[in-house]
């Protein structure tokens, strides 16, 4: 017996206890590229009345449930938000509005954001968001003082019946009409939102024809805050199914091109078709991006996710494309197509006033959360 040999199991022991040596090391290194691999990417502040808000927009959603808030003195708050590094080359504000001093932002890991205040007769409130990853502090005036209500900043919203008059829009295979349908869709979104204390307006009340440009344009003299235009789809094939919702951008897939042609091609029974809008085609041409698109995606997508809580037709997504009714709009805009009047069953649901009244809240509901999260915001989801 060779008494100078390492026994097997020492041997195994010891690569075993170097691999889980090596493994951990790596795991930490890993760990810590991840970590540290959010940062500070803007500071925002807004002053109002009763109240300073001051936003911490980070680059990593992973991050945005770290923060820690702290009172460390009777006139100072600690926000720290750990593993972010601020990459800002400022690093002071100065605010002086009779509650907030100043901020300061330390470039270190920690993730530490100092706020002074001016005196020592204030609250603060904390709370995070993840789209985009933020985390916002409100700071106020004497809690022990009734607490003021939340601003409003999303007040007038426009609702939009497609089609109507001498465009009928998609007609179904026993002769409903899609004009008819999103009509009374709309008129029963407005009624519920109206009970909400919210500001509605509709591009048509009755059965008319309104040119996609005159919608914009009752839009934006209405100072309108946020649009949605409401449509039914048509397709060849009776087997098509399904509803979906369309924020402004270039066409997400070729069926987002198809439904954007179907939608758009009635710039053809307008007064001024002659020139076929030959500026407004131009700007579609070049669209990449427009002020609201985010938010029209955000929008969108609460559309889609309410509307699949009670519906048992497919779930199509948000997808894009270029509709002219929502070119121009000065608002975050969605147009939500319902379904396919040109499917049998979908027909026989849109006859029904108790799924018509179904569609109405879904989509109400939608445009109530994303109220709550405007105000919420204050503009800063922009």
């Amino acid at each position: 017996m060779d008494t100078g040999s390492i026994p097997v199991t020492s041997t195994k022991g010891f690569i075993m206890k170097k691999g889980i040596s090596l493994f951990f090391i790596f795991l930490f290194i890993f760990s810590s590229y991840v970590f540290a691999g959010s940062r500070l990417k803007e500071i925002r502040h807004h002053s109002y009345a009763d109240k300073t808000r001051i936003v911490a927009e980070i680059s990593g959603v992973e991050a945005v449930s770290r923060y820690q808030a702290n009172k460390i003195s009777s006139k100072t708050i600690s926000l720290n938000i750990p593993g972010i590094v601020s990459t800002l080359q400022q690093s002071h504000w100065a605010i002086n509005d009779g509650l907030v001093k100043d901020i300061s932002a330390s470039s270190s890991s920690k993730g530490k954001i100092t706020i002074n205040l001016e005196n020592e007769d204030w609250d603060y409130h904390v709370f995070s968001l993840r789209n985009p990853p933020r985390v916002i502090i409100d700071i106020s005036k004497n809690l022990s003082q009734k607490e003021e209500p939340v601003p409003i900043f999303l007040k007038t919203v426009v609702i939009d019946a497609g089609h109507g008059g001498k465009d009928p829009g998609a007609v179904g295979p026993t002769g409903l009409k899609e004009k008819d349908v999103v009509l009374d869709v709309t008129k029963r979104v407005a009624e519920i939102l109206q009970r909400k204390a919210v500001r509605v307006i509709l591009t048509r009340d009755r059965d008319e024809f309104v040119s996609l440009q005159k919608r914009v344009s009752v839009a934006n003299s209405s100072g309108v805050d946020l649009f949605l235009s409401v449509h039914c789809n048509a397709a060849l094939s009776s087997r098509a199914k399904g509803f979906e919702s369309y924020f402004l951008s270039p066409a997400s897939d070729d069926l987002a091109r198809a439904v954007e042609t179907v939608e758009n091609s009635v710039v053809m029974l307008e007064a001024d078709s002659s020139n076929k809008n030959k500026q407004f085609l131009t700007i579609l041409a070049d669209l990449k991006y427009t002020e609201y698109r985010a938010e029209s995606k955000m929008l969108a997508g609460m559309v889609q996710a309410n509307l699949d809580k009670q519906l048992s037709t497919p779930n199509r997504g948000v997808k894009s494309a270029l509709f002219y009714v929502l070119k121009g709009l000065e608002a975050p805009a969605v147009l939500v197509e319902l379904g396919f009047i040109s499917n049998p069953s979908e027909e026989r649901l849109f006859r029904s006033y108790r799924h018509r009244q179904l569609l109405a809240q879904q989509i109400a509901e939608s445009i109530l959360q994303f109220k709550k999260e405007f105000d919420m915001t204050a503009g800063f989801t922009k």
